[in-house]
C-alpha cells in the first residue's frame, strides 16, 4: 500500500511539473484545450490522494518509536500539506482557464512562482523517501543576463589577470566561503530565507532549498584552475554561459521534438551550435596563429558537443558543474589528440 502510494505521488509530481512547463512555454496559448484538461485531470488525482492519505499522529505516541519511523510520518505530513497547497493553486487555475488567454497569463505569471515552490517541497519530500523527481528550471531573464555575465567576467580573468595558480588560489577563498555560506543555509532557516531575498530573485525554485548552482559553479572553476590551460577554460565559461541560456530560449519558444527529459531536439542543436561558433571566437581572438583552423574547428566542436550532451543528461548533478567539467576537459583531451 505504502509503495503504491509513493508511486501515486511520484506520477503526480510528474504531471505537476509537466502542467508548469506548459504554462511557462511561450507556445502554450496553441494549447488551451490540452491545459483545461491537463487542469482537471490533475485536480481528481490530487483529491484522491489526499482522501487515500493516512497522516500518523506525530505526538507523544509517535515519539516513543523509532527515528525512521519518525522522518516517514514528518514526510507524509509535508507532503500531505505540499498536495494541499497544490490543490487550492490547481484550482485557482481551473476558475481561470475559461477566460481569454491574456487574462489566463496575466494570472498565470502572479501564480507560478507559488506553485513551482510547492513542487519543490513536494519533489524534496519525495527524495527523502528514495523517490526523485525532476527539478524545475522555468523561465528566468534576469539569471540567464547574469548568466552571460558571469561567463564574459571568467573569460577576462583567465584572459587578462594572473596565472592559473593565482587564480587557484582566488577561486580555492570563493570556495570556502560559498561552503561557509551553504552550511549557513542548511543549518539556520531564518538565514537561508535572508540570503533569498537578496539573490532568490537569480535562483531556481530547488535552490531555495538545496545547494546553489552559483555553487557548483564556483566548484567547476576551482577544478578547471587546477588541471586545464586558460584556452580550455575559458572554453568552458563561455559555453555554459551563453550556450545554457539560449538552448533554453530555444527549447521553450520554438523547441517541438521532445529527446530527452523535457529537452528538445531544438535546443539541444542551439547549444552546440552556439558552442561552436562562441569556441571559435575565443580562440580567434586569443589563440590565432597558435592553432591551426582544423584543430580549432576540432576542440570546439568536441567541446560544444561536450556541453551539449552533458546538460541533456545533468539530471541529479547541477549542470553548472557538469557542463564546464565536460566541456573543459574535452577540449584538453582533443587538443592532446591532435
Amino acid at each position: 500500500m505504502e509503495a503504491t502510494l509513493l508511486q501515486h505521488q511520484q506520477q503526480l509530481a510528474k504531471e505537476i511539473r509537466e502542467l508548469i512547463r506548459l504554462l511557462d512555454s511561450t507556445h502554450w496559448r496553441d494549447q488551451l484545450d490540452n491545459l483545461r484538461q491537463r487542469l482537471d485531470h490533475v485536480s481528481t488525482q490530487i483529491k484522491r490522494l489526499l482522501e487515500n492519505m493516512d497522516v500518523p499522529d506525530t505526538s507523544a505516541a509517535m515519539t516513543r518509536v523509532n527515528e525512521a519511523k519518525q522522518r516517514v510520518g514528518d514526510a507524509r505530513l509535508r507532503m500531505r500539506q505540499a498536495m494541499q497547497n497544490l490543490s487550492e493553486q490547481v484550482e485557482g487555475l481551473r476558475t481561470q482557464a475559461s477566460q481569454r488567454a491574456s487574462d489566463l497569463k496575466q494570472y498565470w505569471q502572479g501564480m507560478r512562482q507559488q506553485m513551482a515552490h510547492t513542487y519543490e517541497n513536494m519533489a524534496s519530500t519525495l527524495a527523502l523517501q528514495d523517490i526523485h523527481v525532476p527539478h524545475l528550471r522555468p523561465t528566468n531573464y534576469k539569471r540567464s543576463i547574469f548568466h552571460m555575465c558571469s561567463g564574459v567576467v571568467a573569460l577576462v580573468a583567465l584572459q587578462h589577470t594572473f596565472s592559473m595558480f593565482w587564480l587557484s588560489l582566488f577561486m580555492a577563498g570563493w570556495l570556502v566561503l560559498a561552503i561557509v555560506l551553504e552550511t549557513g543555509r542548511a543549518y539556520s532557516d531564518s538565514f537561508n530565507k535572508f540570503l533569498m531575498k537578496f539573490f532568490g530573485v537569480l535562483a531556481h525554485p530547488h535552490e531555495h532549498h538545496r545547494v546553489n548552482s552559483a555553487t557548483w559553479y564556483i566548484v567547476a572553476l576551482f577544478l578547471l584552475t587546477l588541471t586545464v590551460e586558460p584556452m580550455m577554460a575559458s572554453l568552458a565559461v563561455i559555453i555554459l554561459g551563453f550556450c545554457d541560456p539560449a538552448a533554453a530560449f530555444v527549447g521553450r519558444r520554438w523547441g517541438r521534438i521532445q529527446i530527452y527529459s523535457g529537452r528538445t531536439l531544438e535546443g539541444t542543436l542551439t547549444f552546440v551550435v552556439t558552442g561552436i561558433a562562441l569556441s571559435m571566437a575565443v580562440m580567434m581572438i586569443y589563440y590565432w596563429g597558435q592553432l591551426s583552423w582544423l584543430k580549432m574547428l576540432a576542440i570546439a566542436s568536441a567541446a560544444s558537443v561536450a556541453g551539449g550532451l552533458t546538460e541533456l543528461y545533468s539530471k541529479r548533478i547541477d549542470d553548472n558543474l557538469s557542463i564546464p567539467l565536460a566541456a573543459g576537459w574535452t577540449a584538453l583531451l582533443v587538443s592532446y589528440l591532435f
